[in-house]
């Protein structure tokens, strides 16, 4: 999953060219990114069942130890969408987003 370099520099003035571009940029990258980017990062869940028709099936946050390779590709989507956000903005910008911690967080704090 890496960048590409045709992707425009932020700048407040061309904040909508920038934003259509990175944003179709991330949805190639994966399925799910843009849900990265609108909902924040994706919780890995597991599913308990209680094989009982009365009472509800369980979930719960899937530890780490018993991630597939799968669920640590789904668990990367916020550190890749971070990275092609950074990569985009310039050091002049980069201070508005230096502490956040989401994506999420960096294109809302962008969109202002």
């Amino acid at each position: 999953m890496s960048t590409s370099g045709s992707l425009p520099q932020f700048t407040v003035e061309g904040y909508n060219t920038w934003s259509f571009r990175v944003e179709s940029h991330l949805a190639s990258l994966h399925d799910r990114m843009w849900e990265v980017i609108t909902e924040g990062p994706i919780k890995i869940m597991k599913c308990t069942l209680t094989g009982d028709a009365t009472r509800p099936d369980t979930y719960a946050e899937k530890p780490r130890h018993e991630f597939t390779a799968a669920d640590f590709k789904v668990d990367n989507l916020d550190r890749v969408a971070k990275n092609v956000i950074q990569s985009t903005v310039s050091d002049a910008h980069l201070a508005r987003i230096m502490k956040c911690k989401t994506a999420k967080e960096m294109w809302e704090t962008l969109a202002l």
